[in-house]
């Protein structure tokens, strides 16, 4: 029997993280959210939020649970979006949505 090891750059997204939520849900704890004005799209249930306290959870639940990538950018798309910008170096997420959607308008933004 072979054994296979995979490697990962970190443990992001996993029950591995469990101490870190706990010390990012104390420090938001003191931290005064607004309501946004545009919803923020959460990851973690790939839907649209406005609560900042509903924000603030699923930024702590984040930390631990999987990302619902693709199934937000479906939702985006869904919800009528379109024009996407990847933030920073690469274009990663640009190729990650045009397998979701070939027509996809994306503008990558870097330094």
């Amino acid at each position: 029997m072979k054994t296979i090891r995979l490697a990962v750059a970190g443990a992001f997204h996993t029950r591995l993280m469990k101490p870190a939520d706990s010390t990012l849900a104390s420090v938001l704890a003191g931290i005064d959210l607004k309501a946004p004005r545009l919803p923020v799209w959460s990851n973690v249930d790939a839907q649209a939020h406005t609560d900042p306290g509903e924000i603030r959870d699923l930024l702590v639940r984040q930390v631990v649970q999987p990302v619902l990538w693709e199934k937000t950018m479906r939702n985006l798309l869904a919800a009528g979006v379109d024009k996407f910008y990847e933030i920073g170096p690469g274009r990663v997420l640009a190729g990650l949505l045009k397998r979701v959607e070939r027509k996809a308008a994306l503008v990558n933004v870097s330094a």
